[in-house]
């Protein structure tokens, strides 16, 4: 996260961070080689109890999935 920033300082502020997260990992040589690689990271949109972060999930999830991710 930190060399993202480091190396893209100049990106416009009104750029959102998931859009400017995402093209950073498409440029790293170590990004996740599969989807099912990235779930177990993050997941947007998507019910993955093993990920380690999400990205709007709030209307996503049922009250038994909520508790089981947080």
């Amino acid at each position: 996260m930190m060399d993202c920033i480091r190396e893209n300082a100049y990106v416009p502020s009104n750029v959102p961070e998931d859009v400017f997260y995402s093209n950073c990992v498409h440029k790293l040589s170590n990004k996740p080689t599969s989807a099912l690689q990235l779930s177990a990271f993050c997941t947007q949109n998507t019910f993955v109890f093993k990920s380690f972060g999400a990205h709007k999930l709030g209307s996503k999830l049922n009250k038994q999935q909520g508790a089981q991710f947080y």
